[in-house]
């Protein structure tokens, strides 16, 4: 079994006063589209042709991230993350695509909305910790990243107790920029 997700890949991003999100031996910046869990090995083959399929057409964008976050809430933080302000639209749109894309191999579509974010620290149970304040309180405008989004990619995650391993399975590229 396979432990996959597709996502769009980001260059490392700094945020001040953390570290670096993505950053050589680290699992990578990137933004889920859709988590698919375990997954037998054999269906790699199917599932990259329902997105080769489902993501033909669409074309690369210029992304940002500013500003940092927090899920469930900015009081109760368990998740950080650094806020999709420029690219939402199209983002939402290629995860709507992997979603049509992946349902007709009994993948269910997501329940709510699709939100985009890059997770930059999980936090523990328990009260929330000062220094995760202290960075939400920091950084609510924070500039972070300026990027074009250029590919969308199947990766398989495997999870070791230094952190997760990703490695990219299929990736598929997105039409050039016009201009």
């Amino acid at each position: 079994m396979l432990r996959l997700f597709v996502s769009v890949p980001l260059p490392p991003v700094t945020i001040p006063g953390l570290g670096t999100v993505g950053e050589e031996g680290s699992a990578g910046a990137h933004l889920t589209l859709k988590f698919l869990g375990s997954v037998p090995e054999p269906r790699v083959g199917p599932i990259g042709l329902a997105l080769e399929a489902g993501l033909r057409g669409a074309a690369s964008f210029p992304v940002s991230l500013q500003g940092l976050e927090a899920f469930p809430s900015r009081e109760r933080p368990r998740v950080l993350y650094a806020k999709v302000v420029n690219g939402q639209p199209e983002l939402a749109g290629l995860a709507e695509r992997v979603e049509g894309a992946l349902a007709g191999l009994g993948f269910p579509r997501e329940g709510r909305p699709w939100v985009g974010h890059l997770t930059v620290k999980r936090l523990r149970p328990g009260p929330p910790s000062p220094g995760a304040l202290d960075l939400l309180r920091r950084h609510p405008d924070t500039r972070f990243l300026v990027a074009v989004v250029r590919r969308v990619e199947l990766v398989s995650s495997v999870l070791t107790p230094e952190g997760a391993v990703h490695t990219p399975l299929v990736a598929f590229p997105l039409a050039p920029l016009p201009g």
